[in-house]
């Protein structure tokens, strides 16, 4: 079955991911259609500030809002 340029290119994108293959990509993909506008556009908005409002720590590495992530050892 030959799927239609903006689905495939979803697709692609989720096969891209790790354990994620073409049967499972393509679920996501056509799941996404039947999914309300806004619920798309929170996600994909969340998928934006995920890279965009977090930091690496160049100590540890972790991921935070800021540049050195705080914890606490206990």
């Amino acid at each position: 079955m030959r799927n239609i340029k903006p689905v495939q290119q979803v697709i692609d994108a989720f096969e891209s991911l790790p354990g994620i293959g073409p049967k499972s990509a393509a679920r996501l993909a056509y799941y996404l259609l039947h999914v309300p506008q806004e619920r798309n556009e929170k996600f994909a908005d969340a998928l934006v500030r995920l890279r965009k409002e977090t930091r690496s720590c160049e100590i540890c590495a972790m991921r935070g809002k800021s540049q050195f992530v705080r914890f606490v050892l206990m």
